[in-house]
């Protein structure tokens, strides 16, 4: 039976929680974040994982997840210059990366192999004349998938790339 949990604060932490099998779940809680790495990597049953970085400047996150009931996501409250990355393999999937506030130089991608997908990436940021150069990518390989983009400052890009099944690709961006 599973379990994880991580409580942090301070700048140039690093939290590293891996799982193999059954029950799951892993949480990553990280405060002043500041150059701060977050990693979780799971591998069956029925997942979870949870990275929240708060005032998170230059921070990493990234979990890694294998199979079954799966979902996953990444929250940075004030991100800046952040890399967010989740990747999944199989069943029922959902992802959520959400960079918050002051978002600006942010990097988000999803990679998601099969089953029954949906991902949405949100960078918000709270002043909409912010020059972001925020990047949000989504792959999805197969399967029911579902994708979403919501960026809110200028100059983000945003890519979604779904290669089979049933499909539907949202992207927003405005300032």
């Amino acid at each position: 039976m599973n379990l994880g949990d991580i409580y942090q604060a301070g700048p140039d932490m690093n939290a590293d929680i891996e799982q193999d099998g059954i029950i799951n779940t892993a949480l990553i809680y990280q405060i002043w974040a500041r150059e701060n790495n977050s990693i979780i990597k799971q591998e069956g049953e029925s997942n979870f994982a949870n990275i929240n970085l708060m005032s998170s400047v230059e921070g990493k996150a990234r979990i890694n997840q294998e199979g079954i009931a799966n979902e996953a996501e990444i929250f940075g409250d004030i991100a800046h210059r952040g890399i967010y990355s989740i990747n999944q393999i199989g069943e029922a999937n959902t992802v959520n990366i959400n960079q918050h506030d002051f978002v600006e130089g942010n990097e988000a991608q999803i990679d998601q192999f099969g089953d029954n997908n949906e991902a949405q990436i949100v960078q918000f940021a709270v002043d909409w004349n912010i020059t972001g150069n925020n990047e949000g990518s989504i792959v999805q390989r197969g399967n029911d998938n579902s994708a979403l983009i919501n960026q809110t400052a200028a100059e983000d890009i945003a890519t979604i790339n779904q290669e089979g099944n049933s499909n539907s690709a949202t992207v927003i961006q405005g300032n």
